[in-house]
């Protein structure tokens, strides 16, 4: 998931229960894409009732770009057990992309590759034509891990470590960041930070929101 130049930009990916709409029993959250402080594309977030959860991304970069629809079920660890990955990308060309686990043995199939293996470890599928949420879900489980360290499909392994904070003004409040590299996926490591917000009672629990910072932008849409 890491592969295409859609991914080079600075996400702003809200991870956990947080909510910003809600019909029929799902959680929908909304992003937009800004190239040169202009939007340009958007990603929606919708969780299901069930859990799966739904995403659409395109942008538009001068008639190139992306357009991505994606199904992704996660177990209680944060780690992918399915995906269905369609549409095109960056270059349009078609994408058609599947994972799933199955009496412990996880496949997959992109365009690049078709394979299995039998897991004797836990592991995180990184996709080849997913959304950049996904770098969120990683994020989230790889600090979930008992040694923030996980292996990763089809090949390698990444893990997690503070690397510092600060505070940061929007202009409208401040809010307290911890920044985080994740090694494994690239030649450099990967910068995420975090803030960390009490949702719902209901839930019990507290929301990450993550960051993941490279070149444009992709914000909530408010």
């Amino acid at each position: 998931m890491f592969s295409d130049l859609s991914r080079l930009t600075t996400l702003i990916i809200c991870i956990g229960f947080l909510s910003f709409g809600v019909a029929r029993g799902q959680q929908v959250t909304r992003y937009t894409f800004l190239t040169m402080e202009r939007p340009a594309g958007f990603q929606t977030t919708t969780l299901t009732a069930d859990g799966t959860r739904e995403y659409a991304y395109e942008f538009n970069d001068r008639g190139r770009g992306p357009k991505i629809a994606s199904r992704v079920k996660l177990d209680v660890d944060g780690l992918p057990t399915s995906m269905e990955i369609s549409g095109n990308d960056y270059l349009k060309a078609p994408v058609a992309e599947t994972f799933s686990i199955s009496a412990g043995v996880a496949r997959w199939k992109n365009q690049a590759e078709s394979g299995e293996r039998k897991l004797t470890e836990k592991a995180f599928y990184s996709s080849m034509n997913g959304v950049p949420e996904e770098t969120a879900l990683l994020a989230q489980a790889l600090l979930k891990s008992p040694h923030k360290r996980l292996a990763i499909l089809p090949d390698g392994e990444a893990s997690v470590a503070r690397t510092g904070d600060m505070t940061v003004n929007n202009g409208n409040g401040t809010r307290h960041v911890v920044a985080y590299e994740i090694s494994g996926l690239g030649f450099t490591p990967s910068t995420i930070g975090s803030t960390n917000r009490t949702i719902s009672s209901a839930r019990s629990a507290v929301g990450v929101r993550l960051f993941a910072k490279a070149g444009n932008r992709l914000c909530r849409s408010c």
